[in-house]
């Protein structure tokens, strides 16, 4: 993008940032967190590129950086409340394959996150996301 842009000119990105908290904590969630994380760096994906953010755009030469991030807690019921074990769910043949976790453990974990966060008085921040911005300087090529 820095490459691209006209000097003078302005960079975005937004990126998602896996936090995978959840109040009060529950091994089921932070087990979900985990084997998402790893399912995610065996594919070369960076699960917590967001607040990298600034520093690559800083790497890439580009200057005025500004950065904000948004977290949403969603109430039981909110079909992102549940993001983290539906991405899990969606990555089961990787992760089976890569002897991560058994179809077993899987369903045992899938089940017990789902009805923690069914919980009311639970509270979970599945992502962050991060807003950043830079310019390109003028006279940069």
């Amino acid at each position: 993008m820095a490459r691209l842009a006209r000097p003078g000119g302005w960079v975005a990105a937004l990126e998602a940032d896996i936090l995978g908290l959840c109040y009060p904590p529950h091994p089921a969630v932070d087990r979900v967190t985990e084997l998402l994380m790893t399912g995610y760096r065996h594919d070369g994906a960076d699960p917590q590129l967001g607040r990298r953010l600034p520093r690559l755009l800083r790497d890439a030469g580009l200057t005025e950086i500004g950065v904000e991030a948004r977290t949403d807690v969603y109430a039981p019921g909110h079909p992102q409340r549940t993001v983290l074990i539906d991405l899990l769910r969606a990555m089961r043949p990787k992760i089976i394959a890569r002897r991560l976790a058994t179809g077993a453990e899987l369903d045992a974990l899938d089940a017990a996150a789902r009805r923690h966060l069914a919980v009311p008085d639970t509270l979970t921040v599945p992502v962050t996301y991060f807003l950043a911005w830079a310019r390109k300087p003028e006279g940069s090529q």
